[in-house]
């Protein structure tokens, strides 16, 4: 389920580099077998993905990836968890409800979760847009610090 919803970022990502390079709207419906309504639809969306995209690259975010990088071209994974990261609470509401709850909980458990670094903004994540119990994150080890550790010794 997850592969088809990520294909579908990758899709739309598409559709919209395809309009920023001047295709009509009634091309890349038909191209993509899609309705030209839900066309504009993506495309909305895609919009405030780039703003989003745009507004944490201009806050130094991204400080260790290509400056002149254009949205299309950057991985969605990285921009869901560094906006975790690093974004301001508005910032990570305004990401889930751009890529939707399933994607960033799955970014977040793989990239996030496990990381002692970010214990509380994890609990903050975990409780309050995710929804989920305390119990979920507090319980679980720190896979990278314990990697760290081993490294040390």
């Amino acid at each position: 389920m997850l592969n088809y919803v990520m294909s579908k970022l990758t899709r739309n990502k598409q559709i919209f580099e395809n309009y920023l390079k001047g295709d009509k709207i009634s091309e890349i419906s038909k191209y993509f077998g899609l309705s030209e309504s839900y066309i504009k639809q993506i495309l909305s969306k895609e919009k405030k993905k780039e703003a989003l995209f745009n507004k944490m690259r201009n806050n130094g975010i991204f400080w260790s990836y290509d400056k002149n990088v254009p949205y299309t071209k950057f991985n969605d994974n990285i921009i869901i968890e560094h906006t975790l990261k690093y974004g301001d609470f508005e910032d990570i509401v305004k990401l889930t409800r751009l890529y939707g709850t399933k994607i960033v909980k799955s970014v977040w458990r793989d990239k996030m979760k496990n990381d002692e670094r970010f214990k509380k903004v994890n609990v903050l994540i975990a409780r309050v847009i995710l929804n989920m119990k305390i119990d979920n994150i507090e319980s679980k080890n720190y896979e990278r610090l314990d990697k760290i550790k081993q490294f040390a010794s």
